[in-house]
């Protein structure tokens, strides 16, 4: 079980990861007039949400260093 949650933890950070670049992938293409994801979802949005995602990976972190 305890692996198991070590994998669900860093999964979870390298998607957190990943939409940071996508944001900055995103906002680069948006200063050029073009858009990655089709604007549903803006740059910001995006770091916006990889942020409350890595917010939860580190609480889930500091809740597993606790104990």
């Amino acid at each position: 079980m305890e692996k198991l949650l070590l994998y669900a933890y860093r999964g979870l950070f390298v998607l957190a990861g990943l939409g940071v670049a996508l944001s900055l992938a995103e906002g680069a293409a948006g200063l050029a007039g073009r858009s990655l994801i089709g604007h549903e979802y803006s740059a910001g949005r995006l770091l916006e949400i990889s942020a409350l995602l890595m917010v939860f990976v580190i609480g889930l972190q500091l809740r597993h260093l606790r104990r």
